[in-house]
């Protein structure tokens, strides 16, 4: 890949997992071009890039769009979600380093005080530290094949839009995950971790489908009433 077609797959790719780039936009060329200051053959690299990545569908008559989520792909990510971080979080609490175990600690410190301070866009400074929090447990599991096969399972756009529409009881109840998380790494006691990280993936997946049922709705009742 040439450093023009590099430079724009990471601007295009920092748009998508940012949310700035939302699910369903029509990625124009003409826009990207003026976007990323490349031209047309780089911009179409990139694109061909990130549709192999997952962050890009191309679709007859549309063209690049960012993927939007059906019911069923949402099932089915949090489903695999559950089974294999499961599995990493059973692996880690036999394998997980003290070092390790105090990184999490202060993680899970830093997302509870970003949270206690309610300042703007303090969600999106909760998505980085989670993101690095449950990155960390992954790495624990010293599975390279795990790891790849999470990172094909994950969507990165769909988990940082999940914790924009947590609650303050949702992110209370989180918090809380991660800190049983590791009490259960620091007794070695996988089965406990398993179980812990399993309730966690479940119950975000609760709230992404309420969301949607929420914003499906309205949408509904409207049309029944024309």
């Amino acid at each position: 890949m040439s450093k023009a077609s590099s430079k724009a797959h990471d601007i295009i790719r920092s748009e998508i997992l940012s949310g700035r780039f939302a699910p369903g936009t029509h990625l124009k060329e003409s826009l990207l071009v003026e976007l990323c200051g490349v031209s047309r053959t780089p911009i179409r690299e990139a694109l061909r890039r990130l549709h192999q990545e997952g962050l890009v569908h191309f679709a007859p008559h549309r063209g690049a769009h960012v993927p939007e989520w059906t019911a069923e792909d949402v099932t089915e990510i949090f489903t695999l979600r559950a089974v294999l971080e499961g599995h990493a979080a059973e692996q880690a609490a036999l394998r997980i380093r003290p070092e390790v175990i105090a990184d999490l600690e202060s993680l899970a410190g830093d997302m509870e005080e970003i949270v206690a301070t309610h300042l703007p866009a303090f969600k999106q400074a909760v998505v980085e530290a989670n993101q690095a929090f449950h990155e960390a447990i992954i790495d624990a599991a010293e599975s390279p094949r795990l790891k790849q096969m999470l990172a094909h399972v994950s969507d990165p756009p769909l988990l940082r839009s999940t914790f924009q529409t947590y609650s303050d009881e949702d992110l209370a109840r989180s918090m809380r995950h991660h800190r049983e998380l590791i009490t259960a790494f620091r007794a070695r006691d996988g089965a406990r971790a398993r179980t812990i990280m399993q309730t966690h993936v479940h119950a975000a997946f609760r709230t992404v489908m309420h969301r949607r049922e929420a914003e499906t709705e309205p949408a509904l009742s409207a049309r029944a009433a024309v």
